[in-house]
């Protein structure tokens, strides 16, 4: 152990040890839930917008919206860029959060945010 001082306080560094033990591939294997995909943006003037993610293969996006904790809402939409249609959008209320999926999807998209507050943020799932 050694102690240091900074601008008068002391603290003490240790040096912990941590023992992992390996898993089994049965093991690994019984609990294996696949690999999900995911893209954000964080709003940090007034606009986000996140890079692109393809549906996966089960043909769904799924997504998430929060306004952060501030008192103005967020506009949000998913966005197929192949076409420019959106797929789903709407706004959040002060400090409110949206989430749901879409399903039967086959391009690529992004989440975009305006008209928020510093601190909202959006995701895509796939």
């Amino acid at each position: 152990m050694r102690e240091i001082a900074v601008f008068g306080l002391t603290s003490a560094l240790t040096t912990a040890t941590f023992v992992v033990a390996a898993q089994s591939p049965a093991a690994a294997a019984a609990t294996d839930i696949g690999t999900m995909a995911s893209v954000s943006c964080h709003v940090v003037t007034s606009h986000c917008q996140s890079s692109t993610i393809a549906a996966g293969s089960n043909h769904t996006i799924s997504y998430s919206v929060g306004a952060g904790g501030t008192w103005n809402g967020c506009s949000w939409r998913v966005k197929d860029i192949n076409t420019g249609v959106s797929i789903a959008s709407g706004r959040t209320g002060a400090a409110g959060q949206d989430s749901g999926w879409r399903d039967n999807l086959h391009g690529t998209y992004r989440i975009e945010l305006w008209n928020c507050s510093f601190g909202a943020v959006g995701a895509l799932y796939s």
